[in-house]
């Protein structure tokens, strides 16, 4: 799966894959005055989206089936109109279904109605106003249960509904997250920031600590925990201790002014690239999770540079993390539970 889709799309291929839609081309609206050219090309391009959907759909549903024969397993009934109905709104507008609009897709005979009702339903304000709820949790868990941060989450869900409303592609938005700015001149300048339209609530959620970025960062894009290895080398997993602050010092050059248990101010020295481990007398320079050493360049930051290794194509963790969390918002459940949990114990 490329990492350049957005949500919308990782979406609706989700549910495709879940069963929930017969295949057909995506939802893309041309605006008032468009040429016909321009539409035509737009129907292009949702013919060739529509085949790379069905393509890959055709895989998924190879591979359940084999893996149905392989195990002789017997799949239950596909869902019937009323429950597939529920089940869509429910996942992609987080709402059950109007009394008349189910009633109306229950007596309609199109062959192609469960695909039209996802793609309406991703053109909706539920959908906008969902996806951005479930990944502003998913971001921010700690807005859940800390009442200190959650003066954050006003500024960051507007970040996320504007992204959202205009389809960024995901990693688009992973780039801006971790690579936000950091500088501000004054406190004021930084509360006005938080309280925004700003993805800075991913840094100070996490007290703009490295090792919790590292954690963070890791866990939430690339499905992978490491945070068992930021005390002493992983007793179930392959990940050292070293490794873990290797990936922290990407984060190395941010420093913090504290108003009590408060961030009240951050500043970054972009050059800084390593890290002491706590409590030892080593240094270790940041490094990627798969052991390769970062290529640095003029003027690009450690973070960027990080941002750009995450969202890279050839990352071998980030497109597979995408499409496991949303595989587990329309089934439940994820192909690798714990969603953000993958390892060689649990592949």
């Amino acid at each position: 799966m490329s990492s350049q889709c957005s949500y919308a799309q990782l979406l609706f291929l989700a549910t495709v894959f879940a069963g929930y839609s017969t295949i057909g081309s995506t939802l893309v609206l041309g605006e008032d005055g468009t040429s016909k050219s321009e539409k035509a090309t737009e129907r292009r391009k949702d013919d060739q989206q529509a085949d790379e959907v069905a393509r890959v759909a055709a895989e998924i549903d190879r591979l359940i089936a084999q893996h149905w024969t392989e195990n002789d397993i017997q799949p239950t009934e596909p869902a019937g109109d009323a429950e597939y109905l529920r089940r869509v709104y429910l996942h992609i507008s987080g709402c059950i279904p109007p009394v008349s609009v189910t009633r109306e897709f229950l007596v309609d005979e199109s062959p192609n109605k469960r695909r039209l009702v996802v793609e309406q339903l991703l053109d909706e304000a539920g959908y906008i106003v969902n996806s951005t709820r479930y990944w502003r949790r998913a971001m921010l868990p700690e807005t859940e249960s800390d009442l200190q941060t959650r003066f954050v989450v006003p500024g960051f869900e507007t970040w996320l509904r504007d992204h959202m409303t205009a389809n960024t592609p995901y990693d688009q938005l992973v780039r801006e997250i971790i690579n936000t700015p950091l500088d501000n001149d004054n406190r004021n300048e930084y509360f006005a920031r938080l309280q925004s339209s700003s993805p800075l609530a991913f840094y100070q959620a996490k007290q703009v600590a490295p090792e919790n970025l590292a954690a963070a960062t890791s866990r939430i894009f690339l499905g992978v925990q490491i945070e068992c290895a930021q005390c002493h080398d992983h007793p179930f997993d392959a990940w050292k201790r070293d490794e873990f602050w290797s990936f922290a010092a990407f984060f190395a050059g941010i420093v913090r002014e504290r108003q009590g248990d408060f961030v009240s101010l951050v500043r970054e020295l972009p050059d800084r690239r390593e890290i002491g481990v706590p409590d030892t007398d080593r240094v270790v320079q940041a490094m990627y999770l798969d052991g390769a050493e970062p290529r640095w360049r003029f003027r690009v930051g450690p973070r960027e540079t990080l941002a750009n290794w995450i969202t890279s194509a050839d990352n071998p963790y980030f497109a597979r993390a995408a499409a496991n969390r949303i595989w587990s918002q329309l089934f439940g459940i994820g192909i690798v539970e714990p969603i953000d949990d993958f390892s060689d114990a649990n592949p």
